[in-house]
């Protein structure tokens, strides 16, 4: 069965492929017909998505314990990562003991040697991805994680979907 990605109802028939804002989803009859009423959607044509799934059953004597969905709290914990401050000052020395130049550094990280040197004066800060290769090759930490934390309350459906975190507003006076 397939899940409409605005509502998270399980599609059940046709089902409809619309662009909201240049993001192409896959909905259900009831939300094209909401959407495609304030004509702010396209409508491309519609195709029944068929993903092939596998299925674990459980062994004969393990059974699984069900759980009323709707009381169950996930705890979510969500790593995002932070270039240190001294960063620039890092890079530079681990370089130096390394006993290699900034032409060096750069072609072991596959970048422009200007944008090393960016780097090292401060100027630029590495993206994470670049953070991560200076990081193996150096053998410095230049990456720490910040951690956020929520916690989500789910109900039937597990997943979310744009109905989630999308409010819509009623026009007023019709």
């Amino acid at each position: 069965m397939v899940e409409c990605e605005f509502c998270g109802q399980q599609i059940t028939g046709k089902t409809y492929r619309v662009t909201i804002e240049g993001v192409t989803l896959i909905v259900c009859r009831q939300c094209f017909l909401r959407l495609i009423s304030r004509s702010r959607v396209k409508q491309q044509p519609s195709y029944t998505m068929q993903r092939l799934r596998t299925s674990v059953q459980p062994s004969l004597g393990v059974r699984r314990k069900k759980v009323k969905a709707s009381s169950v709290v996930r705890r979510t914990m969500e790593f995002e990562y932070e270039i240190v401050e001294n960063y620039a000052e890092r890079i530079r020395r681990a370089r130096e003991a390394l006993g290699w130049n900034t032409s060096i550094l750069a072609q072991k990280i596959k970048e422009k040697e200007s944008v090393v040197r960016r780097i090292e004066a401060g100027k630029l800060k590495p993206t994470i991805e670049l953070a991560r290769k200076l990081e193996k090759i150096l053998k410095i930490t230049l990456l720490e994680p910040v951690v956020s934390e929520y916690t989500t309350k789910l109900g039937p459906k597990e997943s979310l979907t744009l109905g989630d975190i999308v409010v819509l507003r009623k026009k007023k006076g019709g």
